[in-house]
């Protein structure tokens, strides 16, 4: 019989899975099954059904095991790429690109690949950055004693000694780097070290998608610096503060360590305070006007506005201390970094909130520290405002003397030399 050409049908099973789709093949005589062409036929099936099945558990396991983790990430870019569609001369295209070309694993590998490098950098930074910021008497910060030159880790370890319990000691680690380690998750390294960072930003920022960590990152400073640099400010303002207050009849001794100490407890008033602090360094290095500091600065304050808008739906919190000392130190903010008609605003809606927690002696007779806190707030951005205090305006107004205002308190003069 002379040989006849092998011919081949394609069948899809019941049930109408592609993936197991047979391919019959019809032979002639039984040699046929020896030769070559025949046997790669059979080969190139059986490896290619092998492959289609293997990417489908491939496919069903990510799907079970990577939802909630794509959903998050994924949420987090989609807010980061609209607000940067938002805002004016923006160029989203760099971050928009890169997922569509790697998607989440290949960002998290470059973040992975630049931990190394922002650790390294960390630890080996000195105390130069707080040297821009000078002290009460004029000197630059870390100049007043020995033990105050030391590094950042050891500075902010101090620190945050005061105010942190012993239960969030690897929070300090993530701090002094202000950006997320990508540790493989499954080490114990890794898993101890992500149960402190989600602790940092769940409950010490309130930041879900860590925009504080990644902007300061991308402005190359560590959140240690930052704090560091904080409490020089407040340690400043406070003396301004208590001196107006000593001769009253509760005198606030330490207020720098009690504000401190509520800084901490209230992720509200720490955002607002790393605003502050994250635009006082920028212009020391002279760098605020940075097309990338200016939309750092704009995320961190848009995520601020963000949170004040959701702490106000809620009755009982929209009152609360913290809320009214975010309000007042954001006004402040406003003043001199957007302009005063939004000061204006946000003034106009802390006398409502004051009013609706009783008055401004209502206050006082709960905690006169808050009280004082806003008498003297107030009495120094509206003067520099040009304007009558808005304590003025609250009811139950309060019987403390108004203090004595200083038109350039909140300038900070003379802190924006680098040494």
């Amino acid at each position: 019989m002379p040989y006849a050409p092998k011919k081949t049908i394609n069948r899809e099973p019941r049930g109408g899975d592609a993936s197991s789709k047979l391919q019959f093949v019809l032979i002639e005589q039984p040699s046929d099954t020896k030769d070559k062409d025949y046997k790669r036929m059979v080969r190139s099936h059986a490896t290619r059904l092998q492959h289609s099945r293997a990417r489908e558990r491939q496919r069903a396991a990510r799907a079970a095991v990577g939802v909630a983790h794509d959903a998050e990430h994924g949420l987090f870019h989609r807010q980061q790429f609209n607000h940067a569609s938002r805002s004016p001369g923006r160029i989203a295209s760099g971050r928009s690109s890169a997922l569509a070309d790697g998607g989440a694993s290949t960002h998290w590998q470059q973040e992975r690949d630049t931990v190394d490098e922002e650790i390294n950098r960390v630890q080996s930074t000195s105390n130069s950055s707080l040297a821009l910021v000078p002290s009460s008497s004029g000197s630059p910060a870390g100049a007043d004693s020995p033990a105050s030159t030391g590094s950042n880790n050891d500075a902010l370890n101090d620190f945050l000694g005061a105010y942190f319990s012993r239960e969030v000691t690897a929070i300090r680690t993530y701090a002094l780097s202000a950006h997320q380690a990508m540790i493989p998750p499954g080490s114990s390294l890794g898993q101890s070290f992500s149960k402190s960072v989600m602790a940092m930003r769940t409950f010490a920022l309130d930041d879900k998608y860590s925009i504080v960590g990644r902007a300061l990152y991308q402005l190359k400073l560590d959140f240690g610096g930052v704090l560091k640099c904080y409490e020089r400010i407040v340690q400043t303002h406070s003396a301004d503060f208590e001196r107006h207050y000593a001769s009253q009849e509760i005198v606030i001794e330490s207020s720098h360590v009690r504000f401190l100490g509520f800084v901490f407890s209230h992720p509200l008033v720490l955002q607002i305070a790393v605003l502050l602090t994250t635009r006082y360094l920028l212009m020391a290095l002279g760098k605020v006007d940075h097309p990338k500091s200016t939309y750092q600065l704009l995320k961190l304050r848009g995520l601020i506005i963000s949170n004040i808008n959701a702490s106000l739906r809620d009755p009982t919190y929209a009152t609360s201390d913290a809320v009214l000392v975010t309000v007042m130190m954001f006004a402040v903010h406003e003043l001199w970094y957007t302009s005063k008609e939004a000061y204006h605003v946000h003034m106009a809606g802390l006398v409502r909130l004051v009013n609706l927690r009783g008055g401004l002696a209502q206050v006082g007779s709960e905690d006169p520290y808050f009280e004082r806190f806003i008498l003297w707030h107030d009495a120094n951005a509206s003067r520099a405002a040009g304007c009558e205090p808005y304590v003025r305006k609250v009811k139950q107004p309060s019987k403390l003397a108004a203090p004595k205002a200083d038109t350039d308190m909140f300038r900070m003069r003379g802190a924006y030399k680098a040494t």
